[in-house]
């Protein structure tokens, strides 16, 4: 935890958006943990990530199957994650236990992880939306009178 506050960011990148690597890795979800738990002077920010090239995936993911999003919050298990070295993955689980447990952790990373996939995905919409609206014919620009059908409207 030390480490964390003195880095002062985490940097969590999602990717592939619905089944992201780094939510399987022992020190990435420690690290996680730690970001969102830190608080006073030893507060570390943690910043999440989609890579561009997921951002519509995660969109449409999102209008195709919502239960997606779920299914990646559900698969946070810190006692199933792995680490390429064993003994990084021991020292990370033995420290998890003797501080506030397996629930604890998860809870807390799926807790911060399914705001941040609400923020993102209301923030994708709304972009999508302005794009959407910019690439349309301007009907704001008809005549007051004029039904912007190609006939004037009988003046009255």
């Amino acid at each position: 935890q030390d480490s964390i506050a003195a880095i002062g960011t985490v940097l969590q990148v999602l990717t592939p958006w619905h089944n992201p690597v780094a939510l399987t890795r022992a020190w990435c979800l420690w690290e996680t943990f730690c970001a969102v738990k830190l608080s006073g002077e030893r507060r570390a920010q943690l910043l999440v990530r989609l890579p561009p090239s997921q951002e519509q995936a995660f969109l449409s993911g999102l209008t195709d199957n919502v239960r997606a999003v779920m299914d990646a919050l559900v698969q946070i298990q810190t006692e199933k994650a792995e680490a390429s070295s064993p003994t990084d993955r021991d020292n990370i689980l033995a420290a998890v236990r003797q501080t506030v447990g397996f629930e604890a952790v998860d809870v807390a990373i799926k807790d911060q992880l399914r705001e941040w996939y609400l923020d993102t995905a209301a923030e994708l919409a709304a972009r999508a939306a302005r794009r959407a609206a910019a690439e349309s014919p301007d009907t704001a620009a008809v005549p007051e009178g004029d039904s912007g059908d190609g006939t004037a409207a009988a003046a009255a």
